[in-house]
């Protein structure tokens, strides 16, 4: 039971991941600082999201 309740929240967590979103972009040294971009403003590229904090 345990086994299936992990491949339901491991289907739905991932498929719930792939919505669209749109975040300010605060790296001075980017092409698109200061502007709202998210997965969908780089169509036909590879992306690679990632969240970091900095300690």
């Amino acid at each position: 039971m345990r086994r299936y309740l992990f491949i339901f929240f491991l289907f739905f967590g991932i498929t719930d991941a792939q919505n669209d979103f749109s975040l300010e972009d605060v790296n001075p040294a980017s092409d698109t600082y200061g502007q709202y971009v998210g997965p969908s403003y780089f169509n036909d590229n590879i992306c690679v999201i990632g969240f970091f904090h900095e300690y």
